[in-house]
C-alpha cells in the first residue's frame, strides 16, 4: 500500500510511507433518493467516475457524544468491528483519506489493496475551546450557547466557522475529483468525517437539502456517480445514493 500526502497549498504529492449534530432520523434524511437521470443524458459510462463517500468508524469520543474535530483519536474497539462489518473492497485502488488516524484506519480496513492518498483538508471542523467537550457539559458555557444559538454558522473560539471550513472541504473535494479525472481513474473512495460529508453533499448534490440533511452514521456514506466530461463547467453529482453497507 502507498500512502501518499496532498497539502492544502501545493497540488503536488509527496511519496511518503460532534457531537451536536442533530439527529436526522431515517424518515426525513435525503438517503435513499437518486438524482433522476434520463437516457438523454446520462453520462456514457467511459466519462463516469464512481466515488464512494464513507465516514470513518466509532471513536471514543464519538461514543461519549464529545465534539470531536481536530483531536486526532484512533477507532476504538467498537469502531474497528463497524468497519470490519461494513465491509470490504478488494477492487479500490485509490483512496483519497482524510490525515486524522480513524480515517485512515477506516481506510484500510475497509480498502485493504488502495492506494492512500491523504488530502489535509478533507479533516473535520476544529471546534476549538469546544473540542473534546460535550454539549451537557458546556451547558453553562455562554460562548458554546451562542453558537448553537446561531446554528452553529458563527467562529468556534480558537476554532473555525461553518463557512470556512465548508469552503476548505469542498475546495479539497474539487481537486480530488480533478486529480482522479486527470489520472484517468473510474472509481476511488473519499473517506472523511461527518462534516466532511455535510460539507461535500450539501455542496455538489444540487438538492434543496440543508447540510445538516446530510448527517450520515459512523461508516456509512454515499455511492456518488459523477460525468468527467461534465465536471469542469458543471460540478455536480449525476446521480447519488445513501448506503449502509459497501457492497
Amino acid at each position: 500500500m502507498e500512502v501518499k500526502i496532498f497539502n492544502k497549498t501545493v497540488i503536488g504529492q509527496t511519496s511518503i510511507k460532534m457531537n451536536g449534530t442533530p439527529d436526522i432520523t431515517q424518515k426525513n434524511r435525503p438517503l435513499v433518493q437518486t438524482v433522476q437521470i434520463t437516457q438523454k443524458n446520462r453520462p456514457s459510462v467511459f466519462s463516469v467516475l464512481s466515488v464512494l463517500l464513507i465516514r470513518h468508524g466509532k471513536t471514543i469520543g464519538n461514543m461519549q457524544r464529545r465534539y470531536i474535530g481536530c483531536t486526532d483519536e484512533p477507532l476504538c474497539e467498537q469502531g474497528v468491528a463497524q468497519a470490519q462489518s461494513t465491509g470490504v473492497l478488494e477492487d479500490i485502488i485509490d483512496a483519497y483519506v482524510s490525515p486524522m488516524q480513524r480515517a485512515i484506519q477506516t481506510a484500510g480496513i475497509c480498502f485493504p489493496n488502495a492506494n492512500i492518498h491523504i488530502i489535509e483538508d478533507l479533516r473535520e471542523m476544529d471546534f476549538g475551546d469546544f473540542e473534546g467537550r460535550t454539549a451537557d457539559e458546556m451547558i453553562c458555557d455562554m460562548a458554546y450557547r451562542e453558537w448553537v444559538d446561531g446554528n452553529c454558522e458563527g467562529q468556534c473560539p480558537n476554532g473555525e466557522d461553518k463557512t470556512t471550513f465548508k469552503v476548505r472541504v469542498q475546495t479539497a473535494f474539487d481537486f480530488v475529483v480533478r486529480d482522479a479525472i486527470e489520472r484517468q481513474l473510474n472509481k476511488l473512495a473519499v473517506v472523511g468525517h461527518g462534516g466532511t460529508i455535510m460539507s461535500i453533499m450539501s455542496k455538489f448534490a444540487k438538492s434543496d437539502q440543508t447540510y445538516y440533511d446530510w448527517h450520515v452514521p459512523n461508516c456509512c456514506g454515499y455511492e456518488i456517480v459523477i460525468d468527467k466530461g461534465a465536471w469542469e463547467q458543471a460540478p455536480q453529482f449525476a446521480e447519488y445514493k445513501y448506503f449502509e453497507r459497501l457492497k
